[in-house]
């Protein structure tokens, strides 16, 4: 093998491998204690990952997605951890959408935001959904004007408010 084969192919081998730093370790923790506590009688915890764009906030969402899947029975899936990415020009509608795909609604893009809403909390109660990675959720913001921003935050507050699900 080359001198450059052998670079290519460590390059490769570092960009696949996921490092566990205390700060990772810590906040894996943080995630794992989210999945395991009951929320029904008291607000849902909330955590905001934040970083520079490539230190790996997207890795390690999924990463995480990946240590609780999505557990199969014969009348319903149960999704204990779903991951969304919010889609890029990112609001109410459209995140409930990419939310009601991810749980596999065939009806994920009919219907007005409340029947998207009302069908997003059916299914997030019957999926036994535990937590909610947002991914991406700059999104939310970026695009759009101020009143946008403000209805969008108010709908994921209601959402979460009536889920009892923590988002991330």
């Amino acid at each position: 093998m080359s001198a450059p084969e052998k670079s290519i192919m460590i390059i490769q081998t570092m960009k696949r491998s996921f490092v566990k730093f205390p700060h990772v370790a810590s906040l894996i923790e943080k995630l794992d204690q989210l999945v395991q506590r009951k929320w029904q009688d008291e607000e849902a915890d909330n955590i905001f990952v934040l970083g520079d764009s490539g230190v790996g906030k997207s890795r390690l969402l999924k990463k995480f997605r990946g240590t609780h899947p999505p557990i199969i029975h014969t009348e319903y899936t149960e999704v204990p951890v779903l991951y969304v990415r919010v889609p890029p020009n990112g609001n109410a509608s459209t995140l409930a959408s990419a939310m009601l795909l991810e749980l596999g609604s065939p009806f994920w893009d009919r219907g007005r935001i409340k029947d998207l809403t009302h069908q997003l909390l059916c299914l997030l109660k019957q999926c036994k959904v535990k937590v909610i990675l947002l991914d991406e959720a700059n999104h939310l913001v970026d695009k759009g004007g101020i009143k946008t921003h403000h209805y969008t935050a108010d709908w994921l507050k209601v959402l979460l408010d009536e889920a009892r699900i923590p988002i991330v």
